[in-house]
């Protein structure tokens, strides 16, 4: 791995899930190359993921992918429905404006 700066150019070898995901024959390690900008602490998580076992770097990665999936998820599902959240805050200011709201007590919830 070289890093200039915040620019990483990095080679890694991938086990046979993510080398399958690539295309690659499975279980025939493949080395993926990664130009890209990223900060510091991800620059040293890469590199420490690095050193780790193939089928290790697979079971990260996955979990980071759809970590990453779900995210993208919950993202365009709000997005999408904005105007449905803004109605529903305007008839909530609206209630508590004519006195038709309690008071809640986070301690009794």
């Amino acid at each position: 791995m070289r890093s200039e700066g915040r620019l990483t150019t990095l080679a890694l070898r991938r086990g046979p899930v993510l080398a399958a995901a690539c295309g690659a024959s499975l279980g025939r390690p493949v080395i993926v190359r990664y130009t890209c900008f990223m900060t510091r602490a991800l620059d040293a998580v890469i590199a420490k993921l690095a050193t780790l076992p193939p089928e290790e770097q697979d079971r990260v990665a996955c979990w980071l992918r759809d970590e990453l999936r779900d995210e993208e998820h919950w993202t365009s599902q709000f997005k999408a429905s904005q105007n449905a959240l803004s109605k529903l805050a305007a008839e909530a200011r609206a209630d508590r404006a004519a006195g038709r709201t309690t008071t809640l007590d986070p301690e009794k919830l």
